[in-house]
């Protein structure tokens, strides 16, 4: 899921081997993603992991953010 649909302050710091490697030269076209999971009656988001994708040539890469400013948490 889209983790500005869970937090609308959420936002990433990507060090250039990140847009490197996504071969990323405009942000807008990122699309990071939160893997999200279903226990028992809670949905957990998980925004230590996320995995972003360049939407114009579809290379993806899941990162991990060493200070979150946000943990994994329930959604909704």
């Amino acid at each position: 899921g889209s983790p500005s649909l869970l937090v609308a302050e959420y936002s990433l710091q990507l060090e250039d081997t990140v847009r490197k490697h996504l071969q990323l030269q405009n942000d807008d076209d990122l699309v990071p993603l939160v893997i999200m999971r279903v226990q028992e009656e809670d949905v957990i988001a998980n925004f230590q992991g996320p995995i972003l994708i360049n939407a114009v040539n579809m290379k993806g890469i899941q990162i991990v953010v060493e200070s979150p400013k946000e943990g994994p948490q329930k959604a909704g």
